[in-house]
Protein backbone atom coordinates (compact mmCIF):
# COMPACT_ATOMS: atom_id res chain seq x y z
CA UNK A 1 0.00 0.00 0.00
CA UNK A 2 0.97 3.39 -1.01
CA UNK A 3 -0.18 6.89 0.12
CA UNK A 4 -2.08 8.53 -2.52
CA UNK A 5 -0.81 12.09 -1.18
CA UNK A 6 2.48 11.48 -3.76
CA UNK A 7 0.57 11.33 -7.04
CA UNK A 8 -1.09 14.27 -5.56
CA UNK A 9 1.66 16.44 -4.94
CA UNK A 10 3.13 15.17 -8.67
CA UNK A 11 -0.44 16.49 -10.20
CA UNK A 12 -0.23 19.57 -8.66
CA UNK A 13 3.68 20.71 -9.95
CA UNK A 14 5.25 20.02 -6.89
CA UNK A 15 8.36 17.74 -6.00
CA UNK A 16 7.34 15.38 -3.55
CA UNK A 17 9.97 15.14 -0.36
CA UNK A 18 9.18 11.04 -0.39
CA UNK A 19 10.30 8.19 2.65
CA UNK A 20 9.09 5.53 2.70
CA UNK A 21 8.62 1.70 0.20
CA UNK A 22 11.23 0.73 -1.87
CA UNK A 23 8.74 -0.27 -4.30
CA UNK A 24 7.89 3.31 -4.61
CA UNK A 25 10.20 4.33 -7.94
CA UNK A 26 7.99 1.25 -9.52
CA UNK A 27 4.49 3.56 -9.15
CA UNK A 28 5.95 6.98 -10.16
CA UNK A 29 6.63 8.29 -13.37
CA UNK A 30 10.29 8.39 -13.65
CA UNK A 31 13.39 7.72 -10.55
CA UNK A 32 14.19 11.31 -10.56
CA UNK A 33 10.74 12.65 -9.99
CA UNK A 34 10.81 13.11 -6.15
CA UNK A 35 13.64 13.48 -3.71
CA UNK A 36 14.31 10.16 -1.49
CA UNK A 37 14.38 11.09 2.13
CA UNK A 38 16.90 8.10 2.77
CA UNK A 39 19.40 8.72 0.49
CA UNK A 40 20.33 11.71 2.99
CA UNK A 41 22.39 10.93 5.86
CA UNK A 42 22.21 15.03 7.14
CA UNK A 43 19.49 17.94 7.19
CA UNK A 44 22.13 19.94 6.21
CA UNK A 45 22.64 17.60 2.88
CA UNK A 46 19.24 17.40 2.37
CA UNK A 47 18.79 21.38 2.56
CA UNK A 48 21.44 21.37 0.17
CA UNK A 49 19.97 19.58 -2.40
CA UNK A 50 16.90 21.10 -1.75
CA UNK A 51 18.33 24.76 -2.10
CA UNK A 52 20.10 23.52 -5.34
CA UNK A 53 16.89 22.68 -6.81
CA UNK A 54 15.27 25.55 -5.59
CA UNK A 55 17.74 27.96 -7.34
CA UNK A 56 19.30 25.52 -10.12
CA UNK A 57 17.06 25.86 -12.74
CA UNK A 58 18.92 22.77 -14.58
CA UNK A 59 18.61 20.88 -11.11
CA UNK A 60 14.95 21.47 -11.50
CA UNK A 61 14.78 20.94 -14.71
CA UNK A 62 16.18 17.09 -13.47
CA UNK A 63 13.38 16.58 -11.47
CA UNK A 64 10.34 17.81 -13.64
CA UNK A 65 11.44 16.94 -17.39
CA UNK A 66 9.43 13.70 -17.31
CA UNK A 67 6.16 16.01 -17.27
CA UNK A 68 7.21 16.54 -20.73
CA UNK A 69 8.29 13.57 -21.91
CA UNK A 70 6.07 10.95 -23.76
CA UNK A 71 4.53 8.85 -21.57
CA UNK A 72 6.16 5.73 -23.13
CA UNK A 73 9.16 6.67 -20.79
CA UNK A 74 7.42 6.65 -17.96
CA UNK A 75 7.33 3.45 -15.37
CA UNK A 76 4.65 1.19 -16.11
CA UNK A 77 3.45 0.62 -12.87
CA UNK A 78 2.49 4.84 -12.71
CA UNK A 79 0.95 4.44 -16.31
CA UNK A 80 -1.25 1.68 -14.79
CA UNK A 81 -2.26 4.15 -11.86
CA UNK A 82 -3.01 6.79 -13.88
CA UNK A 83 -5.21 4.74 -16.22
CA UNK A 84 -6.81 2.98 -13.62
CA UNK A 85 -6.85 5.88 -11.39
CA UNK A 86 -8.73 8.58 -14.05
CA UNK A 87 -11.89 5.92 -14.54
CA UNK A 88 -12.04 4.34 -10.93
CA UNK A 89 -11.87 7.68 -9.11
CA UNK A 90 -15.11 9.25 -11.07
CA UNK A 91 -17.10 5.97 -11.13
CA UNK A 92 -16.00 5.42 -7.73
CA UNK A 93 -17.29 8.63 -5.87
CA UNK A 94 -20.17 8.65 -7.36
CA UNK A 95 -20.93 5.31 -6.11
CA UNK A 96 -20.01 6.60 -3.00
CA UNK A 97 -22.21 9.73 -2.71
CA UNK A 98 -24.71 8.21 -4.14
CA UNK A 99 -25.25 5.05 -1.84
CA UNK A 100 -24.02 6.60 1.31
CA UNK A 101 -23.09 4.37 4.11
CA UNK A 102 -25.77 2.25 3.39
CA UNK A 103 -24.01 0.36 0.64
CA UNK A 104 -20.23 1.37 1.56
CA UNK A 105 -19.60 0.66 5.13
CA UNK A 106 -16.54 1.99 6.89
CA UNK A 107 -13.20 0.40 6.24
CA UNK A 108 -11.71 -1.77 9.23
CA UNK A 109 -8.24 -0.28 10.91
CA UNK A 110 -6.01 -2.57 8.13
CA UNK A 111 -2.55 -4.01 10.58
CA UNK A 112 0.12 -2.05 11.13
CA UNK A 113 3.04 -0.62 8.78
CA UNK A 114 6.36 -1.17 9.31
CA UNK A 115 8.68 1.65 10.15
CA UNK A 116 12.16 0.64 10.29
CA UNK A 117 13.65 3.29 7.90
CA UNK A 118 16.60 5.54 8.56
CA UNK A 119 15.83 10.03 8.52
CA UNK A 120 18.76 11.90 8.18
CA UNK A 121 21.43 8.52 9.31
CA UNK A 122 19.31 7.99 12.45
CA UNK A 123 16.57 4.99 13.12
CA UNK A 124 13.45 7.10 13.20
CA UNK A 125 11.96 5.51 16.18
CA UNK A 126 15.32 7.19 18.22
CA UNK A 127 14.20 10.14 16.87
CA UNK A 128 12.74 12.37 19.50
CA UNK A 129 9.41 13.76 19.09
CA UNK A 130 8.81 17.63 18.98
CA UNK A 131 5.67 19.44 19.12
CA UNK A 132 4.02 20.88 15.54
CA UNK A 133 4.55 24.66 15.50
CA UNK A 134 1.67 26.27 15.06
CA UNK A 135 3.86 29.24 13.94
CA UNK A 136 7.00 29.76 12.05
CA UNK A 137 8.48 32.14 14.78
CA UNK A 138 8.09 29.94 17.50
CA UNK A 139 11.42 28.68 16.22
CA UNK A 140 12.83 31.56 15.27
CA UNK A 141 14.27 35.06 16.57
CA UNK A 142 13.22 38.20 14.61
CA UNK A 143 16.31 40.47 14.86
CA UNK A 144 14.76 43.66 12.61
CA UNK A 145 11.96 44.36 9.87
CA UNK A 146 13.27 43.12 6.67
CA UNK A 147 12.22 40.07 5.08
CA UNK A 148 16.48 38.89 5.00
CA UNK A 149 17.51 35.93 6.25
CA UNK A 150 20.01 38.07 8.41
CA UNK A 151 16.99 38.83 10.42
CA UNK A 152 16.00 35.59 12.02
CA UNK A 153 18.35 33.33 13.52
CA UNK A 154 17.09 30.16 14.97
CA UNK A 155 15.94 29.95 19.13
CA UNK A 156 17.63 26.84 18.82
CA UNK A 157 21.41 27.00 17.14
CA UNK A 158 21.78 23.66 16.48
CA UNK A 159 19.12 23.56 13.73
CA UNK A 160 21.05 24.66 11.24
CA UNK A 161 18.45 25.51 8.54
CA UNK A 162 18.48 28.85 6.99
CA UNK A 163 15.44 30.47 5.54
CA UNK A 164 15.88 31.90 2.14
CA UNK A 165 14.46 34.85 1.54
CA UNK A 166 11.02 33.97 0.13
CA UNK A 167 10.69 32.08 3.09
CA UNK A 168 11.36 35.03 5.14
CA UNK A 169 9.35 37.02 3.63
CA UNK A 170 6.50 35.00 4.40
CA UNK A 171 7.41 34.49 7.78
CA UNK A 172 7.50 38.69 8.25
CA UNK A 173 4.04 38.23 6.50
CA UNK A 174 2.52 36.03 8.92
CA UNK A 175 4.11 37.98 11.94
CA UNK A 176 2.26 41.07 11.07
Amino acid sequence: YMTEKIWLALSRGSIPIYIGSDSIDEMLPVKNSYVDLRKYDTIEALATELREIATNETRYDEYTSWRYAHPSAWSDGFRLLLRVMSSDIKVGICSILQKGESEYMKAAPLGGCEHNWNVFGMPHAKIPAVGKPTNPLDHLHKLCDEPTQACYKFKHPEYKFIPAPAVAARINAAAT
